[in-house]
Parts: structure tokens; C-alpha cells; sequence
């Protein structure tokens, strides 16, 4: 890097036979002249410089003692040399005060001249590569700093007790919003905040990269703050050169969420079980309903006969048998009902539907299996609110919720609905607003897995229970353009949210799309 050399000088001899001198020392010097002070600011000012050679008694009456203090402000990075013929203790004083690198008395010798300029030169550079070590370091910083606050992973150093020396702030935002922005891990468990269980496989892979192994792609529960969990993919790299104290990172851990990734791939699995289970089922549906039929036909005609017959004693045990027999038999036709609806591609014939009527509806048509349970049912909400749906698939589907929430409630209780009108959407919902119809229940609740896997095909807690039933009222809500979830209420027992699109305004009832 060549380095710019200014000389100020009224003696344009001398100015050139030390432009000469320097050159010999260096040749990767640009100097440039100036007689006076006016002329060296401009050159200050225009292009800069390195080192100034300043003479104190210039031309015209100009001042190297008063030109140094400028030339230090334009350039704070240059050095400056004062020369002078006639030297004073005060006018030595009060230039290196000023901030010159060195005061040289002429005449000078030679040799010690360029053995001046070297160190200045030297100091010049060693200055300017320092300045650059530290600019680069920044960048590199910034530039690090860049990637652990913007990563979409989790970043946390673990030092070599398994405390956490620190967590990236997406690291933080998994753990729950709230600690955010604060680092309240620092000096912690690395295994009590970020394992779920302690016991599970991330001990023995944190206990590994300890000892210098790379672990990669161990599947740990992560728990928020709010109670629910995330499953995190982990690779632990240890450092190699870490000090062996609580503030050193002795192993770097990277997580990845892939719960999403998970649900996908298990909701891809599960749409070719139910391409499978369509094919087949569409293929038994004709064989087996016929026999059913069949079956129900020659029932109903035993029954017929049996009423007829004189023993009463014989007609009764008939009857209890045959009632028996008639009720597993709906419940095959049932059951393939069921199957036969998941295996459907559900297409609505939407129109407005007044879905407080519908609940007001379902509730009194289930009230004496309700009164036999002793469950109290109960509406909340305005007396009508319009939404966009099939009416027969509405109702179904909300049939389902109601009768889930009453099998939930065996030692009784309150069953309420709510209704909520024109509700902003959420951020993954098309549309500018929903209805939401809300539905409690007083029951035991769900655990972790049923919260996560309610929606699900074959997902059921029930003895007896296909798993279809939820299953179907998520893939009925969605078919509308709507959603469903379900989540416990901290006071006990279950909350279902359905969010519908809602009917336009004035749209006549029956109004299809």
C-alpha cells in the first residue's frame, strides 16, 4: 500500500532533496510539495496524507507551530515532523504537546533522518494495518453477530459443566416469548431448560460432546413456557480448544425445530391410508352394506314374528336378544358410514347458515341424553349469526363436538356454547374476519399427545372409540374455509374453537356459491 508524504517547506531545494532522501528509503512513497500553509491545507483537505515534513519559519510570515493543530484535525490519522533552524525549548514543548511525531533541528544529519522517517513510515503503517485489523474484526462481528440473531435455529453454548454460557435470541423465543430480549439461562442447565426430560437422549449426547465427540440428529421434546412442546433436532460439536471453566463454551449447540417438518410428513402418511382405506372401502361399501340390509330385514321380521307367538316368557328373551343384535348391527352401518365419510373428498354447497339456530337445535334434540347424564346445557352469545356452510355438514360436524363433550362429562356438569361474531382472522386464515363458535365442556381434559394429535385419524382415547370422529369435523371445518382447534381451560376441563367464514351481509338464506 503506498502511503502520501507531504512536505512543507518555503525551500523548494531542501523540500526536493528530502523527497529524494524518503524515496531511496522507500519507494512506495507519493510526496507532494506545498511552500505554505494555505497550499498544505488544500493538499490536506483534497487528498490527505501520511506524514507532513513541516518547516516552522515558512514563507510569507505562515507558521508550522500554528499549521500543525490543522493539519492533526484533517487528517487524525497522519503523523507530522517539525523541522526548524531555530530551535527552542517552548516551540519543542509546545509541538510535541500538539501532537508532532518528532522536532528535528537542521541542519540534519542524513542517516538520522531516514532512520526518523522509518520509524515513522513503520509507525504509519503498523497504524494503518492495526486500523484495518480492527475494521475487519467489526465486520466480522457484525457479521457473526448477524448470523446468531437472525438464524432460524437455536444456538446455545454449553460450557464444560453443562450450563449455559449463552442462547441465541431465536433459542429464547423458543423457550416463550418472554424471555426474550434478557438472558435468564446464563450460568443455568443446559439439559433442565432445553431437554424436556433430563433422563432422555439428549444426557448422554451432551455427555458425549463433553468428552470431544460430534452428536448430531438427536430428536429432543422442547417445553415453552406456555406448557406446549416442540420436537428439536440437535447436533452438539464440541470446541476443542475451551477452557475448562463455567464461562467457556466447550460444546455448540445447534437445534432445528422440525416439529412442523413432523406433522407434515405424518399428515402425508396418513393421506395414503386414507387413499387406501377409500379405494378399499369403496370397493366393500356395496358387499357389505347389502348383507347389513339383509341382515336388519330378516331381524325386524323375526321380531315381527316373535310378537306374535304365545309365550310371553319366550317373546321376551327374543326381544332382549334381537335388540342386541339390531344395535351392533347399526353400529357396523355406522362404523362404515364413518369410514365411507373420511374416505370422501368433502366439496360444500355453501350458503348462509344461521349457525346459532343450528346449535340451539342440537342442543334440545340431545337434552334427555344430557338430563340422563346430568349435564346442564347452555348458550352464550347473540341470537343469530350467519356463516357460510353446507347445512347438513354443519350440523354433523358440530353433532360430533357435542356428543364428544358429553362423553367426556360422565360425572356431569356444564356444557356451554358460545358464540363470537366478526372476530379478526389469525395470521394463517384467508379473509378479514370469522365466526367463532365456542364450545366448554366441564371433562378431565386432555393430556399433551391428545392435544397434539385430536384431529387426527384413529387418534382416540375411547376404549371403543374408531378415531374418526374429530378427524372428520377437522377435515368438514377446513372444506369450509375455516379452522378447529382444541385446548384445556386452566379453571378444567376442554375448550373447541370453529371458525367459520362468515355469511355476506344481506345475503339471502339459501344463497349458494
Amino acid at each position: 500500500m503506498r502511503l502520501r508524504v507531504l512536505v512543507v517547506d518555503d525551500n523548494v531545494e531542501l523540500a526536493e532533496n528530502i523527497a529524494e532522501l524518503l524515496q531511496d528509503l522507500d519507494d512506495q512513497l507519493d510526496v507532494v510539495f506545498s511552500r505554505g500553509t494555505r497550499g498544505a491545507m488544500d493538499i490536506a483537505v483534497r487528498s490527505g496524507f501520511d506524514i507532513a515534513l513541516v518547516d516552522i519559519r515558512l514563507a510569507e510570515g505562515d507558521d508550522g507551530l500554528t499549521l500543525l493543530p490543522k493539519l492533526r484535525e484533517l487528517c487524525p490519522g497522519g503523523e507530522v515532523i517539525l523541522m526548524t533552524g531555530h530551535g527552542t525549548l517552548d516551540s519543542a514543548i509546545t509541538a510535541l504537546r500538539q501532537g508532532a511525531f518528532a522536532y528535528v533541528l537542521k541542519p540534519f544529519d542524513a542517516q538520522d533522518f531516514l532512520e526518523l522517517g522509518g520509524r515513522a513510515l513503520a509507525h504509519v503503517r503498523l497504524r494503518n494495518e492495526r486500523q484495518r485489523l480492527a475494521e475487519e474484526l467489526e465486520r466480522s462481528e457484525a457479521l457473526h453477530r448477524a448470523i446468531v440473531e437472525h438464524t432460524e435455529a437455536l444456538l446455545v453454548g454449553v460450557g464444560a459443566t453443562g450450563n449455559v454460557v449463552f442462547a441465541s435470541p431465536h433459542a429464547l423465543r423458543a423457550l416463550g416469548a418472554r424471555r426474550e430480549g434478557r438472558a435468564p439461562l446464563v450460568g443455568q442447565s443446559f439439559l433442565e431448560h432445553f431437554a424436556q426430560n433430563a433422563l432422555g437422549p439428549m444426557e448422554p449426547a451432551l455427555r458425549s460432546a463433553l468428552g470431544g465427540e460430534r452428536v448430531h440428529g438427536v430428536d429432543a421434546p422442547l417445553r415453552r413456557d406456555d406448557e406446549t412442546s416442540r420436537m428439536v433436532r440437535w447436533t452438539l460439536t464440541p470446541v476443542p480448544l475451551a477452557a475448562k471453566d463455567e464461562a467457556s463454551v466447550a460444546v455448540m449447540a445447534v437445534g432445528v425445530d422440525i416439529t412442523d417438518q413432523l406433522d407434515a410428513e405424518r399428515t402425508a402418511r396418513e393421506a395414503e391410508s386414507l387413499a387406501a382405506m377409500g379405494r378399499l372401502t369403496a370397493g366393500l361399501a356395496h358387499e357389505i352394506r347389502n348383507p347389513l340390509n339383509g341382515a336388519l330385514l330378516q331381524l325386524e321380521l323375526l321380531i315381527r314374528a316373535n310378537e306374535r307367538a304365545a309365550d310371553s316368557a319366550q317373546k321376551g328373551v327374543v326381544r332382549e336378544t334381537s335388540d342386541v343384535i339390531k344395535r351392533e348391527l347399526r353400529g357396523l352401518a355406522s362404523l362404515l358410514d364413518e369410514f365411507l365419510e373420511m374416505a370422501r373428498t368433502p366439496v360444500p354447497r355453501l350458503e348462509p347458515v344461521d349457525v346459532v339456530a343450528t346449535i340451539r337445535d342440537l342442543m334440545s334434540a340431545q337434552a334427555p341424553v344430557a338430563e340422563a347424564m346430568a349435564v346442564a346445557c347452555r348458550y352464550d352469545g347473540p341470537d343469530q349469526a350467519e356463516v357460510m356452510a353446507e347445512p347438513g355438514k354443519l350440523r354433523q360436524a358440530l353433532l360430533n363436538l357435542l356428543k364428544n363433550a358429553l362423553e367426556a362429562m360422565s360425572r356431569g356438569g356444564t356444557l356451554r356454547f358460545e358464540v363470537a361474531p366478526r372476530l379478526p382472522t389469525t395470521e394463517t386464515e384467508e379473509g378479514a374476519e370469522r365466526v367463532e363458535v365456542r364450545l366448554y365442556d366441564d371433562g378431565p381434559g386432555l393430556d399433551e399427545e391428545m392435544l397434539r394429535e385430536a384431529f387426527r385419524p384413529f387418534k382416540t382415547s375411547k376404549h371403543a372409540g374408531t378415531g374418526l370422529g374429530l378427524a372428520i369435523v377437522a377435515r368438514t371445518v377446513h372444506a369450509h374455509g375455516g379452522s378447529v382447534t382444541i385446548e384445556n381451560r386452566p379453571e378444567g376441563g376442554a375448550l373447541v374453537r370453529v371458525r367459520l367464514v362468515p355469511a355476506p351481509t344481506g345475503a339471502p338464506p339459501g344463497a349458494t356459491t
